[in-house]
């Protein structure tokens, strides 16, 4: 049996050094819990990060030990949930909005102002601030850190918390209550989530009828995926090889309002593009997305993706952030729809993230992209999926889709997926 390989502790200190040495000399300031210049750094400054991130981990969790003293299965597997509850108290009593911005507050000020009994609170703030969310600059008070501001100063931020504590934590208490329930199903509301909120309607219907939790969910989605989507944008044009495409249509499935075809159509003016999705999008909106370069080139059309598709004869059909949603039931039934509308050599497009196999990636990347698979699976029986999983699906499908390869989107997290649909070439069905 192999063991995975480590490097001694010595071997791994001086690995992170080096890489500390050269991530500080490569910002403004070294950071602090007052003063973050790690964000938004660039790419070459932001792939040493990760490797210390992964070092320091890697570090702390040898010197740990397994069952011992602060060993890892005790302290920062089991216990972690106390984290959880911690931050919900920092959420929940809105602690940032009623901690002064440049200044502390003493306990006792805070409990009155929160409604909280006041030993209690301390008990779970100072608790808090063992992974640096508010500190304590002389005892008995408590101030901001740079985590405690960023969510005063950041909305979506406070909504990702909110969303992530009091409704994503609930159902992932009950995925293995479903899984026992549900054996086998690839059902949508057979999940964590539906049992959590004792509900049979998929996540997004169940929050349409909270308005509230809709919005905070709302914050989390522009917080996470919005921002990278959008970053992903101005990459996707550069990471496929649209100009082999002969001039015609994509066909842009699911594609909200249109961001990733603007960005293809401003390098590529040989395309046209036509952006599908299941609500009409409003002219103000279709008005404000497309430049007026394009606007001859993009039209808006509302689809069921589950629904024949109804654009014949495209060069290319698009499914961005899609088919991770559902489970591989769904996305077979999602990619036969596609079928009456192809002619041979049209391309099959989808933009996902990618589980890579260990090693590929930075761990701190891997161990992201796992955490998302989870979430899927917990709100929507939905999953992330390998390059494998997904070549498979595309076979279930129909044998007739001819696996083309992957296209990795820039250093950010998607990976754009290509079939071709070959009718005269029958490929190998995969067995369960």
């Amino acid at each position: 049996m192999a063991f995975q390989r480590v490097p001694t502790l010595v071997q791994l200190a001086k690995r992170i050094l080096t890489n500390a040495k050269s991530l500080e000399a490569s910002v403004a300031a070294s950071p602090t819990f007052q003063n973050d210049t790690m964000q938004r750094l660039p790419e070459p400054v932001d792939s040493v990060r990760k490797e210390i991130i992964d070092g320091t981990n890697l570090l702390n969790s040898l010197v740990r030990g397994g069952a011992g003293p602060f060993g890892r299965i005790q302290h920062t597997t089991s216990f972690t949930y106390l984290n959880e509850l911690s931050l919900q108290a920092v959420y929940r009593y809105r602690i940032p909005q009623n901690v002064p911005v440049d200044q502390s507050i003493s306990f006792t000020d805070l409990s009155k102002k929160v409604g909280v009994e006041e030993s209690k609170l301390v008990r779970l703030l100072r608790h808090a601030m063992t992974y640096h969310m508010f500190y304590e600059p002389k005892k008995g008070s408590i101030a901001h850190t740079v985590d405690s501001r960023a969510l005063l100063d950041d909305p979506t931020l406070y909504d990702f918390v909110g969303t992530c504590i009091e409704d994503l934590r609930p159902a992932s208490s009950k995925v293995l209550d479903a899984f026992k329930k549900w054996p086998q199903s690839e059902e949508m509301n057979h999940c964590g989530f539906s049992l959590a909120w004792d509900t049979d309607k998929p996540m997004y219907a169940y929050l349409r009828d909270h308005p509230e939790r809709m919005r905070r969910f709302a914050g989390l989605m522009a917080r996470t995926t919005q921002p990278s989507s959008i970053r992903a944008a101005t990459l996707v044009g550069s990471a496929y090889p649209w100009q082999d495409l002969k001039s015609g249509t994509v066909v842009d499935i699911g594609g909200g309002n249109g961001h990733i075809s603007v960005a293809i159509g401003e390098s590529h003016p040989h395309l046209d593009f036509i952006i599908q999705d299941l609500q009409q999008m409003p002219k103000e909106v279709q008005e404000k997305a497309v430049p007026q370069a394009l606007k001859s080139k993009v039209q808006y059309q509302q689809h069921n993706f589950f629904a024949p598709q109804p654009v014949k004869g495209a060069v290319a059909y698009m499914l961005m952030q899609i088919l991770h949603n559902w489970s591989d039931k769904y996305c077979v039934q999602i990619l036969q729809q596609l079928i009456p509308a192809l002619e041979p050599g049209a391309r099959i497009i989808v933009i996902d993230r990618v589980i890579p196999e260990r090693g590929e990636v930075p761990d701190v990347e891997y161990h992201e992209v796992l955490t998302l698979d989870l979430i899927m699976m917990q709100l929507f029986n939905a999953r992330e999926r390998s390059l494998e999983d997904t070549k498979k699906m595309f076979a279930l499908a129909d044998p007739r889709f001819k696996w083309v390869g992957a296209y990795r989107v820039g250093p950010g997290p998607y990976t754009m997926l290509e079939a071709i649909w070959a009718p005269d070439e029958v490929h190998d069905t995969p067995t369960n």
